[in-house]
């Protein structure tokens, strides 16, 4: 799959987001699991890394800490993957049903 490039997707956004990175904890529906670092968090996703092997597609719910404690908890889609230079890999991760609390607690 071709990726858009970085004039693209800020075109194609649809939220504002914010650089802020965080720890994760990913669940799969298939019961796969993972800690990773969340950044570039919107209200429709997140940019997500880690060494974990996800499949686009992939349905879960992560586990966001922020830093006044709280844990938001999300469903999530993965809907695209980057690998990187060493064994991190990073998605692009579409929220499900974000809730407005959980979408105040991340803003």
């Amino acid at each position: 799959m071709k990726r858009a490039t970085r004039e693209q997707e800020r075109a194609q956004r649809r939220y504002q987001r914010r650089r802020i990175k965080l720890p994760v904890s990913l669940r799969t529906d298939d019961g796969q699991s993972s800690d990773g670092s969340a950044s570039d968090i919107s209200a429709g996703g997140m940019r997500l890394s880690t060494v974990a092997e996800f499949a686009i597609g992939t349905r879960g719910l992560a586990q966001i800490s922020i830093p006044s404690g709280e844990q938001v908890r999300t469903p999530i889609e993965i809907v695209w993957r980057e690998a990187g230079l060493d064994a991190t890999i990073t998605y692009g991760v579409h929220f499900q049903n974000l809730g407005s609390s959980e979408r105040f607690a991340l803003f």
